[in-house]
């Protein structure tokens, strides 16, 4: 709320106020969501930049990864990786990861097209997401000692329809 009081005190005793007042919570919703649009704007221009610049493909993929995961308006744990297709169209490979466990990066460094979540996610060519907090579900086939309780997405990267890879994000 706006508020525009003004009260008058005679013999150091309150007498009588008036003024206005004004619900400025749509404003504020309105700020709010124009900040985060800019956050956004700003993201996307540092990633459109960096795919312009001439350095190698592994370098592009750590600095996207980075920038997403650092994206001050997301729910993202610091922990996610970038699967690329490479020589076998139907496999991704685990090129950049950032604080995943050492068990998930040995046993998903690769990963065939319809297997686990990645690879459902590249199969479908749609995003899949998992709330593993407590109980891992039958789609989570890829398992390790040190698996914890996590949620995460899988985030196809399709260009021309053809599927590139896979983001791998952390909640």
């Amino acid at each position: 709320f706006s508020n525009n009081l003004i009260g008058v005190v005679e013999n150091g005793q309150f007498v009588r106020s008036w003024g206005t007042q004004r619900d400025v919570t749509d404003r504020k919703r309105l700020e709010d969501a124009r900040k985060i649009e800019l956050k956004v704007q700003s993201a996307l221009n540092a990633l459109l930049r960096m795919s312009m610049e001439d350095v190698p493909l592994e370098a592009q993929l750590e600095r996207a990864l980075d920038t997403i995961l650092a994206a001050p308006f997301l729910t993202f744990q610091p922990k996610g990786g970038m699967f690329l297709v490479e020589d076998d169209a139907q496999v991704l490979v685990l090129k950049i990861n950032r604080n995943l466990p050492a068990g998930l990066q040995s046993v998903c460094s690769t990963v065939p097209f319809g297997r686990c979540l990645c690879g459902r996610a590249a199969a479908s060519r749609q995003i899949e997401f998992a709330d593993c907090g407590k109980v891992f579900d039958e789609r989570h086939e890829n398992r390790y000692a040190e698996l914890e309780p996590h949620a995460h997405y899988s985030v196809p990267v399709v260009s021309g329809g053809e599927v590139l890879g896979v983001i791998l994000l952390y909640l």
